[in-house]
């Protein structure tokens, strides 16, 4: 036996690492997800903190003077401070996003996302002058849209196990305890309101909503579609019956019958008036009378 026949230098090819993004990772929507939000980073650093701040959420700013846009641009904004503020939501969505978009598609997937960033910073708006607090804070970050991310990952594979802080769990023990931390520091008066942790209770509350409703949007496109069908039906039924009446029949009600009574006049010329039934007797009298009234 030669040395390279042997099994411990036989060659084996290069083993790769599995991309949860899939083969088609650079057309994924979580790989577009993590270039937009990563490349707005530097964006960030480049303008500074001031100039920046344009694209941050803050209620003042979106309420009275209807800066609507930083709804959705606050969600892709993060902390420069810090790279691990922007490291910690890449990594939630970098591990959770694939499930959901294998799941919806890259289209629903990335409505779903672009719509929890809208909705949590809304929630994050509505708080001050809901519950009180000051109008002219700000945030900024995609914590809302992580938080929707494993909330609607735990219901859809409970079980799952996922490592957190080195401790191997559940995923829907992970949902359940960032849930459950957010609605204490919510409640605590000591972190200074629920105002800092609405972002994170409304983008659970829509990640669930979307597992039990199922808000994707092909979905309403296509309820919306039989709803428009439905109403197509119903005018076209109603047009028919406005038709020109007869004793109060409709028209196309009319043609019906008295393609029923060419066939009872063919039945009676057959085989006589004594073959018909009670029902066709009664069915015929009926037809007389209309047409003895027309006359």
């Amino acid at each position: 036996m030669g040395l390279y026949d042997r099994d411990y230098v036989r060659y084996r090819p290069h083993v790769r690492l599995a991309n949860p993004l899939g083969p088609d990772w650079r057309t994924s929507g979580v790989f577009w997800i993590i270039a937009v939000t990563v490349g707005i980073f530097f964006i960030q650093l480049i303008l500074g903190e001031e100039r920046a701040s344009v694209l941050y959420c803050s209620p003042d700013r979106v309420v009275k003077h209807f800066e609507i846009w930083r709804l959705l641009t606050a969600a892709f904004c993060h902390s420069t401070g810090t790279i691990w503020h922007l490291a910690w939501n890449m990594l939630i969505v970098f591990f959770f996003g694939p499930q959901i978009e294998r799941l919806y598609g890259r289209r629903d997937f990335l409505a779903f996302y672009l719509t929890v960033a809208v909705v949590a910073n809304a929630a994050f708006c509505a708080v001050p002058y809901i519950f009180g607090g000051s109008p002219y804070a700000y945030v900024l970050g995609a914590s809302g849209c992580g938080m929707a991310l494993i909330v609607l990952c735990a219901l859809y594979f409970p079980n799952q196990t996922v490592i957190f802080f080195f401790i191997p769990m559940p995923l829907w023990l992970l949902g359940a305890l960032l849930v459950l931390g957010d609605v204490v520091g919510a409640l605590n008066p000591r972190t200074g309101g629920p105002i800092a942790y609405s972002v994170h209770l409304a983008g659970a509350g829509l990640g669930a909503l979307y597992r039990f409703v199922d808000l994707r949007l092909t979905t309403i496109l296509a309820r919306l579609e039989r709803l428009r069908f439905r109403r197509r039906v119903r005018r076209a039924w109603e047009a028919r019956a406005s038709e020109e009446r007869y004793d109060g029949v409709p028209r196309f009600i009319e043609d019906i019958e008295k393609q029923r009574l060419d066939r009872i006049l063919e039945k009676i010329s057959r085989f006589g008036r004594e073959s018909l039934t009670e029902e066709e007797l009664d069915f015929l009298n009926r037809m007389s009378e209309r047409y003895r009234g027309k006359g």
